[in-house]
């Protein structure tokens, strides 16, 4: 009898492939994000979970390292309005409600202070740019059989990185 052609089954369970590519960092936070809704998911089988932790452990670093970037520059923004807001008696900024309900400073408004309208922008241009760097992801391919059979069909975007 000959056992050329077939296959045989070991037992051994297909490892999930590494797959390297760039992401923007941007799309590595949406994905970061929904990988951590998603480990909320209960019945979730075990090999669909640890692909997600193994992904969101390769992606952790990155975005950190971005969000502490957003939030220098987030910062930086607060301390300029502050510096170029009109302020009161008492040197604290004059506040006052916009449409929404936000509170908001004085003398802020687009053509009031060109000089806070230029440093804003240069600040905005800087978030754009540490938003759209690419930055490499070797990620771990998620199989769609993994897949848990209520997320079927309604697959986020961001996981959509993951999929083999």
């Amino acid at each position: 009898m000959s056992t050329k052609g077939t296959k045989r089954n070991t037992g051994a369970k297909a490892k999930p492939k590494d797959t390297a590519g760039t992401i923007t960092r941007e799309e590595a936070k949406e994905l970061f994000t929904s990988i951590t809704m998603l480990l909320n998911v209960t019945d979730n089988k075990s090999e669909y979970n640890d692909v997600l932790i193994r992904n969101k452990h390769l992606l952790k670093a990155e975005v950190e390292a971005g969000d502490e970037r957003m939030q220098a520059i987030e910062k930086a923004k607060r301390e300029l309005a502050m510096h170029h807001c009109e302020k009161g008696e008492d040197g604290k900024p004059l506040m006052h409600k916009d449409e929404e309900g936000r509170m908001i400073m004085d003398g802020l408004l687009e053509g009031f202070a060109p000089e806070y309208d230029k440093a804003l922008a240069k600040l905005i241009e800087q978030q754009k740019a540490i938003a759209a760097e690419p930055i490499e992801f070797k990620r771990v391919t998620l199989h769609k059989k993994l897949l848990p059979a209520k997320l079927n069909g309604l697959l986020q975007d961001g996981i959509r990185l993951l999929m083999g």
